[in-house]
């Protein structure tokens, strides 16, 4: 009797550490998962930055596109700002040029100091003709200059804000299941019952 009674006491324990420890396999294999996953999650799919993009196209513009992966975007960004970086150095040296000969001439009245500007020096008047006209055409050639300038910072402004945007949808995705149809469908009212009309189905899958 005392032989049976341990015979079904040790059965009864190996099935319990039998359940027992299937158990733990399984809360282990769940956590062991649910871990994989969070550091797979969090190392293979880094946070992209807005801020780091709005840093990068600041210090370097173009980098906060590269950033994005936006690549063709560095076309408009280089050739806005190459466009009016050239534009800004041709009439400000135009700038330079007349002022020179103005300040010159309105000394010296000396026509040498103004014969390189070849339109100036083909007028023919008094000196203050001349003066009058070499003050005319610094303040426009300034005035382009600055305007220029203007659309090289808008550029670089622009810039950093598209690469702020991009950044901020960079894992923004429409996915292809999520459809827009149109459907026939039945309208059932009080009024009038089984009356045919048109059902619009958003499917989010």
């Amino acid at each position: 009797m005392d032989i049976l009674f341990h015979s079904r006491k040790i059965k009864f324990i190996i099935l319990f550490s039998g359940i027992l420890l299937c158990s733990g396999r399984t809360s282990f294999a769940q956590y062991s998962d649910t871990l994989r996953f969070n550091v797979t999650d969090s190392i293979l799919k880094p946070v992209h930055s807005p801020t780091r993009a709005a840093i990068l196209s600041a210090v370097f513009p173009g980098m906060g596109q590269v950033y994005n992966k936006k690549y063709w975007k560095l076309i408009l960004v280089y050739g806005g700002l190459g466009a009016f970086g050239y534009f800004v150095n041709h009439w400000d040296s135009k700038y330079n040029e007349y002022l020179n000969g103005y300040i010159n001439f309105s000394k010296y009245h000396d026509r040498t100091a103004i014969q390189h500007l070849k339109y100036i020096n083909q007028i023919v008047g008094s000196d203050q003709l001349i003066i009058d006209n070499l003050r005319r055409s610094k303040d426009q050639y300034r005035r382009w200059r600055d305007l220029n300038a203007l659309g090289f910072l808008g550029i670089y402004i622009l810039n950093i804000v598209d690469a702020t945007v991009d950044a901020y949808f960079f894992n923004y995705d429409i996915s292809n299941d999520l459809s827009l149809k149109i459907r026939p469908t039945l309208l059932n009212s009080v009024a009038n019952s089984g009356t045919f009309g048109i059902k619009l189905c958003f499917t989010i899958r």
